[in-house]
């Protein structure tokens, strides 16, 4: 689908299943408008269809998500912040999986979600600070809550159009699974701002298992240093507190 109108570009596309092995019958859609005056980009995605995936029966399942985002200054919630962009959505009967700082979702019986994310900036100058944020939750069909995670990724010294060259950037991943009693927060940190360098994103890792009583913290490992470049000199750096890794 594709109009170019005097005051909005529109793109979309619809694809359907039919007996897909994981999805079953069903189709996915999205849409793209970019209004030319205001500056506003609208996008919308809609996922509906039945499978008897990993149950004993035929169930149904649907996801939608909408998101907004606007050109500077946005909207200012906060002296020298404001939002550039807003979303949201929901699934049923379908599980969220982490990859990183996205997610993917497949059909999983007796599951309910939602998702929000916002995209935020210093204003007036947008390369001060930018970052893009994401939380979602799941509950199971009793109405439990069975896992939240947020994530983030955040850069300093560049523009939206520019952010791979941003002199510091970064994300950081926080989940909570509720059945499991497992807390997991991992951040990565890369500078590229001479004299100081990294050559990889120094990471950190915090994970604690409630069910047995593990846990373990690390600044970097010994076959994956942390290293940082000062004026051409490399240092390098590890730390980890446990009981077990």
């Amino acid at each position: 689908v594709y109009a170019n109108l005097a005051a909005v570009d529109i793109k979309g596309s619809i694809g359907f299943r039919n007996n897909d092995p994981v999805f079953g019958d069903g189709f996915i859609g999205s849409l793209e408008a970019n209004f030319k005056g205001p500056g506003i980009k609208l996008t919308a995605l809609a996922e509906f269809g039945n499978t008897t995936y990993l149950h004993t029966g035929r169930y149904r399942y649907w996801r939608v998500e909408a998101e907004a985002t606007f050109t500077a200054p946005g909207i200012t919630f906060l002296p020298g912040m404001a939002f550039r962009g807003f979303g949201g959505g929901a699934f049923n009967n379908m599980e969220p999986t982490a990859s990183g700082m996205t997610y993917t979702f497949t059909p999983k019986h007796s599951s309910l979600g939602f998702r929000a994310n916002a995209v935020m900036a210093t204003t007036p100058k947008e390369q001060t600070f930018n970052a893009d944020m994401e939380l979602l939750g799941t509950f199971s069909g009793s109405g439990g809550m069975t896992y939240i995670g947020f994530t983030g990724e955040f850069y300093i010294g560049a523009g939206f159009d520019k952010r791979h060259k941003a002199k510091v950037s970064g994300d950081v991943s926080v989940s909570y699974d509720f059945p499991q009693k497992h807390f997991n927060l991992t951040a990565n940190v890369n500078v590229n701002a001479t004299p100081i360098t990294t050559p990889s994103p120094a990471n950190l890792v915090l994970d604690i298992n409630g069910k047995t009583n593990n846990w373990y913290f690390k600044f970097g490992e010994p076959a994956n240093l942390n290293t940082v470049n000062v004026f051409g000199i490399s240092l390098y750096e590890y730390m980890m507190l446990c009981n077990d890794i």
